[in-house]
């Protein structure tokens, strides 16, 4: 039985974006949150990663073979 509220504050371009790509597939805001939520539960914890990304390498620190590789994924 659905009887809890969960209330957030979040930037209102966020919600705007998330919401308008959740209605697209035609899926309400409250099962994500739900399905997040057993997520949570299920795992014991977040369901995704939370670390901080690499630092980007520069080009000064990439060999010109690797500068050449990365060009051609472009």
């Amino acid at each position: 039985m659905k009887d809890a509220t969960v209330s957030a504050r979040v930037e209102y371009d966020v919600k705007k974006e998330a919401e308008d790509i959740l209605r697209s597939l035609g899926i309400p805001v409250s099962v994500v949150i739900n399905a997040l939520y057993r997520q949570i539960i299920e795992r014991n914890g977040i369901p995704f990663s939370l670390t901080l990304p690499k630092a980007p390498r520069t080009l000064d620190t990439m060999s010109d073979e690797e500068v050449d590789n990365r060009l051609r994924q472009v």
